[in-house]
């Protein structure tokens, strides 16, 4: 055998090397997209349930609670007729609704929006987000101002 034999088997080796390796690759980054498709599938499953945790949390309250209800509606309908400590409770069943559409928010979970558009047509609500707007971060700020401009 020669060289110039020699070193064509080696460049036909060389070849299918490369070959084989990006085929490989291949495989490799189709299955990194589904294992991403599958990851942000359960992220917003995983979304929506805190969301849906966060407003059934509050429905649990006003459904168990009349006085806490009463309070809610009231709250909704007009904080500042709220006594202070009416306000702060319903302050405080507000928080956990927003607390928990946060990270809907983020990533703009349908369902998410769909509550707090809901939440938002409420003079009271309204009111609530204008005190307490600033303890969110700028995303989550721009994303209920612009609920709130629709």
């Amino acid at each position: 055998m020669n060289w110039e034999a020699l070193g064509a088997l080696a460049e036909l080796t060389a070849a299918i090397a490369v070959i084989l390796t990006l085929i490989y690759l291949a495989v490799q980054i189709k299955q990194s997209g589904q294992l991403v498709e599958q990851n942000n599938k359960l992220l917003d499953i995983s979304i929506a349930n805190a969301t849906r945790d966060a407003q059934n949390e509050v429905g649990r309250i006003i459904a168990s609670d009349m006085q806490s209800a009463k309070i809610f509606w009231a709250g909704l309908s007009d904080r500042s007729a709220l006594t202070e400590e009416e306000r702060q409770s319903f302050d405080s069943m507000l928080w956990l609704q927003f607390s928990g559409a946060r990270q809907g928010m983020q990533t703009g979970s349908e369902d998410t929006l769909a509550a707090l558009k809901w939440l938002l047509t409420y003079p009271g609500a309204r009111d609530w987000w204008r005190g307490y707007n600033s303890v969110f971060t700028p995303e989550a700020q721009l994303i209920v101002d612009e609920i709130l401009t629709t």
